[in-house]
């Protein structure tokens, strides 16, 4: 059981195979492409050109990383909400 800030129980809700599925599906490729992207800027040898996409990679892939975690938060308030 896990417990808040306050260290109140908080009911777990149980989700099925395929959302945890789902979420690590769409995470794990998401989490590459920024680490890849941050590592080609870190080592350096890029021109400005190259510079801009690989920075433009990498807010593109934040910006949906961020939209895939805003839509679990939901699902899972949903299902919390069901109970």
């Amino acid at each position: 059981m896990r417990y808040s800030l306050l260290k109140e129980p908080v009911e777990e809700v149980p989700f099925s195979s395929e959302f945890h599925t789902l979420s690590h599906d769409l995470r794990t490729p998401l989490n590459h492409i920024n680490g890849f992207a941050e590592l080609l800027l870190l080592g350096g040898g890029l021109d400005s050109t190259q510079e801009s996409y690989v920075e433009a990679i990498l807010r593109s892939s934040h910006a949906l990383k961020e939209t895939v975690l805003a839509y679990l938060d939901e699902a899972e308030a949903q299902a919390r909400s069901r109970r």
